[in-house]
């Protein structure tokens, strides 16, 4: 019955706004007891307290990912709609979602729920009571980023000769901007601090600045992220016998020994040879760096959309990350076109390894059958990334005809304009004859 009662003074409220603009209808006066009738009806919807918010405005911090509700209580809101807006975006209208983000929803009538905040849900929220006097309850939102940090240049490795000035750099980004600090690390610590700023600047570098440098980023959003860089400092001078260090010659042979390697003793090393002819000089590198990847995986693979991928990397300190790449080679007679390179990120176990040769494999799936790819490994330690391995190629099994593992000889001879002849001898167990032409094909083709 109350909601009939309202209909109908809302209704009577609009007819008599008409009759108050025109004061006439059909040419009669107004009656005494209609405008009575509306009055009860206005004094019923209209009371005497206005609406009015019980929350306060407030400023909220929130963390990328966490989810947040911004509180919207009234009183005496009667039939007046309540909006959130974001700016001039309307949010909600009532009970109603106006915006189409899952993100957002109402919690206990009116109080606004973001999920997953972003970076671009920073700003003002206003829940405003639509009346005449469109009161606004304004919440403020900041969004805190983590701080994440990277070198400059990406690779980390900075070479510099001895007695020049040296500026190592890295750049952190984040909310609050993020401070950043500079030590250098030791064997078994780290130095005190630096230098503050996005920068290092080491003048009149010696051979003692050579070692690991590390950029900290922190802007009390979570943990410090940091970030290492290599400093190399090249010099010259003749090496002395030491309890560390030895000097052999066998015939024309020269060796240099270096017994229980340390950081210090990485570096450019030439082997000088003087007569009275001339000079001759020979460079080699001593790293901390992993040595290439070695691969030691079959060709052909056994199964026709995954591939197990063996390889194996030399590093005395532990590795700290693997990085994989593959990609598909379009082939057919006359020509072979790479596809895209996919990457994969892989964090090695760090179980305690009694040797500097570490062996692993990996799975890759989700590829296409009667296919070749390629595959390049990249490793990283303590010291930074090592060379990237060859192109390795592998092949995929074919959904079609499979051969056996009897003894096969196949001889191909290509039509070509060069003519080459290829004969295959061995057991080719489980490999697809179409990969095998395909393979003597790009063979003759490419060679």
């Amino acid at each position: 019955m109350k909601r009939i009662k309202k209909q109908i003074g809302y209704f009577l409220h609009i007819l008599v706004c008409i009759i108050f603009s025109r004061q006439f209808v059909n040419g009669k006066s107004i009656d005494n007891s209609l405008i009575q009738e509306y009055q009860q009806h206005l004094e019923y919807d209209n009371p005497a307290s206005l609406p009015k918010f019980l929350s306060r405005g407030q400023s909220y911090r929130a963390v990328i990912g966490d989810t947040i509700v911004l509180p919207c209580v009234t009183q005496d809101l009667g039939r007046n709609i309540l909006l959130w807006r974001r700016g001039s975006s309307v949010v909600t209208a009532s009970n109603l979602m106006i915006t189409r983000d899952p993100r957002f929803r109402l919690l206990d009538e009116y109080n606004l729920q973001i999920k997953g905040v972003r970076p671009q849900d920073a700003g003002d929220y206003i829940c405003q009571i639509g009346d005449q006097e469109n009161r606004d309850l304004v919440h403020t939102v900041e969004i805190l980023v983590p701080p994440t940090v990277r070198a400059h240049p990406e690779t980390g490795h900075v070479t510099a000769r001895k007695g020049s000035t040296v500026t190592l750099e890295c750049k952190a980004s984040g909310n609050p901007v993020p401070s950043i600090t500079w030590v250098k690390r030791e064997l078994t610590s780290e130095s005190p601090q630096l230098a503050e700023g996005p920068s290092l600047t080491l003048e009149h570098v010696e051979r003692q600045s050579s070692g690991i440098y590390r950029c900290i980023a922190d802007n009390g959003v979570r943990d410090p992220v940091s970030i290492d860089m290599q400093l190399v400092v090249l010099y010259s001078f003749l090496l002395d016998p030491t309890d560390r260090r030895s000097m052999d010659s066998r015939g024309d042979r020269h060796m240099l020994t270096i017994r229980n390697i340390q950081s210090s003793d990485f570096g450019n090393y030439s082997c000088v040879a003087d007569n009275a002819l001339g000079r001759a000089k020979k460079y080699i590198e001593v790293s901390g760096r992993p040595g290439p990847a070695q691969f030691h995986s079959p060709l052909y693979g056994r199964s026709r959309d995954v591939y197990n991928l063996t390889w194996s990397v030399e590093s005395v300190p532990k590795l700290d990350e693997i990085r994989i790449l593959y990609r598909k080679l379009m082939m057919n007679e006359t020509y072979q076109q790479p596809g895209r390179w996919h990457e994969l990120v892989l964090t090695p176990p760090h179980g305690r390894s009694e040797s500097a040769h570490h062996f692993m494999t990996y799975t890759i799936r989700g590829l296409e059958d009667n296919s070749v790819y390629e595959a390049i490994v990249q490793a990283k330690n303590q010291y930074g990334w090592n060379e990237v391995s060859d192109i390795y190629q592998f092949y995929t099994q074919s959904n079609s005809l499979m051969m056996g593992g009897e003894e096969v000889e196949m001889a191909v001879q290509s039509e070509f304009s060069h003519g080459v002849s290829i004969i295959i001898r061995g057991n080719l167990q489980s490999v697809s004859l179409s990969l095998v032409i395909a393979e003597l094909l790009r063979l003759s083709i490419f060679s």
